[in-house]
């Protein structure tokens, strides 16, 4: 994945009860060494910049936007953790993210989190441990594997016609629990569509594929390159 993507989604219409019991800010101690890094980078947030944003996308869908931006206290975390479950006991939240190694999702309703996915490129993965455990002595397995490409090749057939691959990516949509989606006021067909890219077999047809149809399946295409750190950029000094 290259895109950098996250947020919770939420029904257009549930955005005033989150103005209304808005999400606790999470707070960084003085030596957050990840902070002033992106400061530098990017420019410091002024002070009296919202600890979140919550961007409409359509008719039906909004985004939740919360500053998480570098290393916050465990204390606020576990508020902010709190707020969610407590939240969702009221409204359907949809964590929604995507990322270099892959994508994932975590659904609360009701108090609980209810269904989660996260996929990974897990063949490559796999072919280090395999590479690690074949030659130990070698350091950089990377370089390793580009300077010896019919070696990378075995590697990578073994992993791919193994039963540990095939189950490991079973294991990411275990918990996918698709008719949790109803909370969404999604109709059969669109859970049916989820069912099917949600799978083993969409993972080897169009792995790549799969977030982009996730999204326009339940509605939110607008959701890419969405974020807190995008959204405030313009407000940075």
């Amino acid at each position: 994945m290259s895109e950098f993507t996250s947020g919770y989604l939420i029904l257009k219409h549930d955005e005033e009860k989150i103005r209304q019991f808005p999400p606790p800010k999470l707070i960084y101690p003085q030596n957050d060494n990840r902070r002033p890094l992106r400061d530098k980078l990017y420019g410091k947030i002024p002070d009296e910049t919202p600890h979140f944003f919550i961007k409409t996308l359509n008719e039906k869908w909004s985004v939740l936007l919360i500053d998480d931006t570098g290393n916050a206290t465990t204390e606020s975390k576990v508020r902010l953790d709190q707020w969610i479950l407590e939240s969702s006991k009221h409204f359907p939240l949809l964590y929604f993210d995507t990322h270099d190694e892959g994508w994932d999702y975590y659904l609360f309703s009701g108090g609980i989190q209810v269904a989660t996915v996260e996929v990974r490129e897990l063949e490559y993965y796999m072919r280090v441990d395999l590479a690690q455990t074949r030659y130990p002595d070698v350091k950089d397995i990377h370089r390793f594997f580009y300077e010896n490409p019919e070696i990378s090749d075995t590697l990578r057939a073994e992993v791919e016609n193994s039963a540990a691959y095939r189950q490991a990516i079973l294991e990411q949509y275990q918990n996918r629990n698709v008719a949790a989606f109803e909370v969404f006021d999604v109709s059969p067909q669109v859970m049916a569509e989820l069912e099917q890219i949600l799978s083993v077999e969409s993972y080897f047809t169009d792995r790549l594929g799969q977030v982009k149809k996730f999204k326009v399946i339940l509605g939110f295409p607008e959701v890419s390159w969405v974020s807190y750190h995008y959204e405030s950029r313009d407000l940075r000094e």
